[in-house]
């Protein structure tokens, strides 16, 4: 049965993966897995960093997404409303 297409390029530019328990040079599908569980938690830890600061994420253009014109004028008049009830209890 032919490979497919990015099974093949794995094999290319890995040189294909081992088990576990295996104790040849080639990169066993644990250390893989354990070398993509560490970046993914590297990325999440900056993440929250960058984003957990006050205004972090309404004050990256980068990754902020700005409300519809048409909910930004529901939005406007909601908060109007909670703080004109908050200011006359």
């Amino acid at each position: 049965m032919a490979d497919s297409g990015w099974l093949q390029k794995e094999k290319d530019l890995f040189g294909g993966v081992t088990g576990g328990d295996s104790t040849s040079s080639q990169l066993s599908i644990d250390t893989i897995s354990d070398g993509l569980k560490d970046a993914l938690r590297a990325g999440i830890d900056t993440v929250v960093m960058q984003l957990g600061t006050s205004d972090g994420f309404n004050g990256d253009p980068d990754i902020h997404i700005p409300l519809p014109d048409n909910i930004k004028i529901v939005n406007s008049m909601c908060i109007r409303t909670v703080r004109h009830k908050s200011t006359n209890e």
